[in-house]
């Protein structure tokens, strides 16, 4: 699903056929499409527009305040529902208000979506009303908290792939002439591809080219999970509950191939605007660079942005570059104690990372 800015006449006849099949076209119209500042979304699955939002300046009705913004002429395909369309036109809808200093935003939101309001934290307000020919609806409305997107590690908060890669690494060593160190295990966690395989030839005395090293481990890392993904408890439900309120980035030292192979055997691909694996910045972790670029990807300040990590490396990365960092210690490899006292938070697993945690981490 690729989602892009559209002209506000290109959202007209989604907009008629899901929403007002009973008006013309020509008639999809709304107060609002060209205020200053208005923003028009569409969501495109290969080259057809499967899904259109609006967003524009406008007075909540009930408690006129500054800063107040107003979603309107949310559509989606009915073949593409459940694909997670609405929740990235809403949430492309929350960064452009963000981006323009609002600070509330509300929806006559349709009977059928309350529940889908809801799970972005609108809460409902008054009692229903009919909107003639079109339906009940709910007056809703969302203040927007602090934080602005969720950043999440991928091995060890995700997927409980750590000693996947410690064996593999270890197996490959033993094979083209390594000699493994106790330090090993530690120093390569939060590494990219690049450093790590470096690492294997350099240090661990491995005689194979670290292109091919880091080729032929991630081959077998991608196998593994191919065949049994080990997904962490409440995984799923967690990055859903997440998506449905905040725009998500994975940043992983994991290989690209491995990042694509775990959200897609998971089914989660869809709920991320953004993945980064850390062989794409100059740096892996301890150094900020994978967060600082999965930030810039979802167009958000990194200051403004959550971070879910398990490891010492990964810890101080997300610190660094300036996130309010949440702590799901890996249990194989536990991090640091002056690490884990970089996080904001500490839970069990990202089964505890709800939506009330996240947005409690900036409040003063």
């Amino acid at each position: 699903m690729r989602l892009c800015p559209v002209d506000a006449h290109a959202t007209w006849p989604l907009r008629q056929a899901v929403l007002r099949p009973h008006q013309r076209v020509d008639d999809m119209a709304l107060p609002g499409d060209d205020a200053p500042g208005a923003g028009h979304f569409g969501a495109f699955d290969g080259g057809a527009l499967v899904g259109v939002a609006t967003v524009a300046p406008g007075p909540h009705p009930r408690d006129r305040r500054d800063g107040d913004w107003r979603v309107r002429g949310m559509a989606t395909a009915p073949d593409v529902r459940g694909r997670g369309a609405g929740g990235l036109l809403l949430q492309a809808c929350l960064r452009h208000v963000r981006a323009h200093g609002g600070r509330r935003v509300w929806c006559n939101a349709r009977a059928g979506v309350v529940g889908f309001y809801r799970r972005a934290g609108f809460a409902a307000e008054g009692e229903p009303f009919d909107l003639p020919d079109i339906g009940p609806h709910r007056l809703m409305a969302l203040e927007l908290d602090a934080i602005a997107a969720v950043v999440l590690d991928l091995d060890g908060v995700i997927v409980d792939t750590e000693e996947v890669w410690d064996r593999e690494r270890r197996a490959y060593a033993a094979a083209h002439g390594g000699r493994w160190n106790d330090e090993a295990t530690r120093a390569m966690q939060g590494m990219s591809s690049v450093e790590w395989a470096a690492y294997l030839r350099d240090v661990v005395g491995v005689d194979r080219d670290p292109a091919r090293i880091a080729r032929e481990v991630g081959a077998q890392v991608v196998a593994h999970v191919r065949e049994e993904l080990p997904l962490l408890p409440g995984a799923v439900a967690a990055v859903a509950a997440l998506a449905a309120r905040w725009p998500l980035a994975v940043a992983s030292s994991a290989n690209r191939e491995v990042i694509d192979a775990v959200l897609d055997g998971a089914g989660i691909a869809g709920r991320f605007a953004a993945t980064v694996s850390s062989e794409e910045v100059a740096r892996g972790k301890p150094a900020a660079d994978v967060y600082v670029e999965a930030a810039a990807r979802l167009g958000a300040d990194p200051r403004a942005c959550a971070a879910v990590e398990d490891s010492s490396n990964g810890l101080r990365a997300a610190h660094v570059a300036g996130m309010h960092v949440i702590a799901t210690p890996n249990r194989a490899f536990p991090p640091a104690a002056d690490t884990l006292a970089l996080a904001e938070a500490t839970v069990g697993g990202i089964a505890d990372v709800t939506p009330e945690l996240v947005a409690s981490l900036a409040r003063p």
